[in-house]
């Protein structure tokens, strides 16, 4: 005799946890999109070491504040191998566009690999172009597995030519990568 089953719809699913909470995530974002502004004051404490060792100074340190930097570019990774990230990667723009303001924060979907064409802003998936390399001295943060927890080798070595052309071009990309670190390659470490 066959039972049916039924689900419970009053239930709610169980609240997921991000991969990475908060708290530890935010100063990392802010090192990744951050910048380093000299501000007037003169640091005293450099001023001091360096003339106990004796070293000659060309221009008088100055205190560095650090802050946002006023634009960055924060490229997600939206194959579907990593349909399992996806909330956490939504969590952290969120989260990022309200701490650091969305002024200068420049989003890239990219749902064919690093090489395929991206969809304009909008829902209009018709509508797509090429990537196109931010201006000089823009962070860059990635949110992709690069690959390593895809099967095709293509996928991964598209992701280490992307690199390659960021470092070429004097990006220095960074990654938050979920894929574990024994699927790591040094050909990826080295670039990302």
């Amino acid at each position: 005799k066959e039972r049916e089953i039924r689900s419970d719809k009053s239930l709610n699913p169980p609240r997921l946890k991000p991969l990475c909470p908060w708290p530890r995530l935010w100063p990392f974002l802010r090192n990744a999109l951050g910048a380093r502004h000299p501000i007037g004051a003169i640091d005293m404490a450099r001023v001091v070491q360096e003339s106990a060792r004796m070293q000659p100074m060309k221009r008088l340190p100055r205190l560095i504040h650090r802050s946002w930097s006023q634009r960055c570019l924060l490229i997600i990774d939206y194959d579907t191998r990593l349909v399992p990230f996806l909330g956490d990667m939504k969590r952290l723009c969120l989260q990022l566009a309200r701490i650091r303001g969305q002024n200068g924060l420049d989003l890239v979907y990219l749902e064919h690999g690093p090489f395929g064409p991206i969809p304009r802003s909008g829902d209009d998936h018709q509508a797509l172009y090429a990537f196109k390399l931010p201006e000089p001295g823009t962070p860059i943060l990635i949110l992709s597995d690069l690959g390593l927890l895809g099967h095709t080798e293509r996928v991964k070595n598209d992701w280490l030519r992307f690199g390659r052309q960021l470092l070429k071009s004097g990006y220095a990309p960074v990654v938050l990568n979920p894929a574990p670190r024994r699927k790591w390659t040094n050909a990826a470490a080295k670039i990302f």
